[in-house]
């Protein structure tokens, strides 16, 4: 995970984070409706579930279902 930022769409709050998955192109991650997520942070380790969205010519999924890797929860 890299580049959290803070936004709003649509007067919402929204919470954008930038994954790198191995051997393939950034994928944009952005959660409506919120503006944190304990254990979502740069450098932490996610697996993520969701349909694929194009915005603004990336990748993107919309509110996607995540679990925090093992060391990330310990910490």
């Amino acid at each position: 995970m890299q580049n959290i930022r803070h936004a709003r769409i649509g007067g919402m709050p929204a919470l954008e984070a930038d994954l790198l998955p191995v051997g393939r192109s950034r994928i944009e991650l952005v959660w409506l409706g919120r503006d944190a997520i304990p254990g979502i942070e740069p450098g932490s380790m996610v697996a993520v579930e969701g349909r694929v969205a194009v915005r603004r010519g990336r990748d993107t999924l919309y509110n996607p279902r995540y679990e925090l890797a093992a060391s990330a929860m310990a910490s």
